[in-house]
């Protein structure tokens, strides 16, 4: 079985291996020299510093098969924002399986997410496959570069491929700058917010399936919430409850509707996640339900490397309710 789940340094050493793979036996990348495990350290560090995510499909022992990843395109200037250029490579002996397509379909919502309006993709002329990927994932041929390249003797021809995610959208001035802070639950806007909360809850879930705290519940020595700004406007609300020394419990994750699709549940959970590791837990897990209503929640989950398991705490199994779980460096 394949997942798609952010990268991390232990990747790296397979990212490596299927890079230079390609770099030493194919033109879809024009360079020449094999790169090191520190220039791949430094590329990795420099996405994650600039908000940018690196997926990898692995299999059932954590062997790598394919990466992928989106950067600035022509970054310097900043009327380019929303727009990225994205790469994928997969191993030599997994192509053809459909990896290829799975990385670039989790890298959209990712590039959405962060309020990205179109993304590009630089493909050598002779890289028919990966032209025929992109033909099928909905990209547009816009260009056609010749002898702009040259690599094993020959001049190469570099054609430009683009996908408009949000047709139609007008952006924001700025991509959103977030405050995120820890909150005492005495604004009246964070109440409504958690409100709001708690009745999407009852209303989308079965009477014996809410598990969502209440304001005395979040109030609890063994609960951090945090709050979510843009400017003065709350956009979001998230918890963390402590079950014990080494784990705990991610709670009343929840974006304002007027703020959705702007990136403000991924910030969040990256800001828990970053919270939880300094805090010396070693696990992270989660409660949460199924149907249409949970589908978002549960794709940004996956994205940030959750899976699916067993009950934990005091909850227990049943049709309804489902447990994902993230192991912490």
């Amino acid at each position: 079985m394949v997942q798609i789940r952010p990268a991390t340094d232990r990747d790296l050493s397979g990212i490596l291996q299927i890079y230079n793979d390609v770099i030493a036996t194919s033109t879809a990348v024009y360079s020449f020299e094999p790169e090191t495990l520190a220039q791949r350290q430094s590329w990795l560090a420099l996405r994650q510093e600039r908000g940018f995510p690196v997926l990898c499909a692995v299999d059932e022992t954590a062997a790598v098969l394919g990466f992928a990843s989106f950067g600035d395109w022509r970054g310097a200037w900043p009327g380019y924002r929303h727009t990225v250029e994205h790469s994928v490579h997969v191993r030599t002996d997994q192509r053809g399986r459909g990896i290829g397509s799975a990385l670039i379909q989790a890298l959209i919502p990712e590039a959405v997410g962060r309020g990205m309006h179109v993304m590009i993709g630089g493909i050598d002329a002779v890289n028919e496959a990966s032209l025929r990927l992109h033909d099928r994932l909905g990209f547009e041929r816009v260009s056609h570069f010749r002898e702009v390249g040259h690599k094993f003797g020959h001049w190469l021809d570099l054609i430009f491929v683009q996908k408009v995610l949000t047709p139609g959208e007008i952006p924001d001035s700025a991509q959103p700058h977030f405050v995120i802070r820890e909150d005492d639950l005495s604004a009246p806007s964070v109440r409504e917010l958690l409100a709001l909360h708690l009745a999407g809850m009852r209303a989308n879930s079965p009477a014996d399936g809410v598990y969502a705290l209440d304001l005395a519940g979040l109030s609890g020595p063994d609960v951090t919430v945090w709050s979510v700004w843009d400017g003065p406007q709350i956009v979001g609300i998230g918890a963390l409850k402590r079950l014990g020394a080494n784990a705990a419990e991610i709670k009343s994750m929840r974006t304002h509707p007027d703020h959705l699709r702007r990136g403000v549940a991924r910030q969040l959970l990256d800001h828990i996640i970053a919270d939880a590791g300094k805090r010396g837990f070693e696990r992270l897990s989660l409660e949460t339900g199924t149907g249409p209503a949970f589908e978002p929640a549960l794709s940004l989950y996956r994205h940030r490397g959750f899976v699916e398991g067993e009950p934990f705490a005091e909850y227990e199994r049943s049709d309804f309710n489902r447990f994902f779980h993230l192991k912490l460096d």
